[in-house]
């Protein structure tokens, strides 16, 4: 796999494109009609560009990695190592499984509350991932105990 930092850049990348687009659309809409050395135009400008950087940049590489994917799918035979509940605010469950390309990582799932206890460690399952378009591989299901996405 591919290490997420690259697959942040490229949306840094493309997020950036988007936002000098979406500033020069924001340019001819908002400040040829107005005098360019109004202050309060250009901040505003400014407050919409950023804003909206904020909203598309995390997504941006991973809608167009899984979107235009036409890789045939993977399937790789995983087995539960660990489970985990978190207490804190999120209080989610979690499965932990062995990682089929390193076998000394972990591949961390959140799970469903009611399959929490149905599934065991030593459970075996499958999952199975895509190259993706910009070579991010990516899961596109996951089964335990045949519970689908549980």
């Amino acid at each position: 796999m591919n290490a997420p930092g690259s697959l942040s850049i490229i949306s840094l990348i493309l997020s950036l494109v988007i936002m000098i687009l979406f500033y020069l659309w924001l340019k001819k809409q908002i400040i040829q009609p107005h005098d360019i050395n109004d202050k309060g135009v250009i901040y505003y400008l400014t407050f919409l560009v950023v804003f909206a950087s904020l909203i598309v940049t995390p997504s941006v590489g991973l809608v167009i990695n899984g979107a235009f994917d036409n890789s045939n799918p993977e399937i790789h035979i995983v087995e539960v190592v660990d489970k985990k509940i978190d207490f804190g605010r999120s209080g989610g469950k979690y499965i932990f499984l062995q990682d089929w390309e390193n076998p000394k990582e972990k591949i961390v799932l959140r799970i469903k509350s009611s399959n929490y206890k149905i599934i065991n460690l030593g459970d075996s399952g499958l999952i199975v991932t895509k190259k993706g378009y910009l070579g991010f591989v990516w899961r596109v299901s996951y089964s335990i105990n045949g519970l689908e996405n549980p």
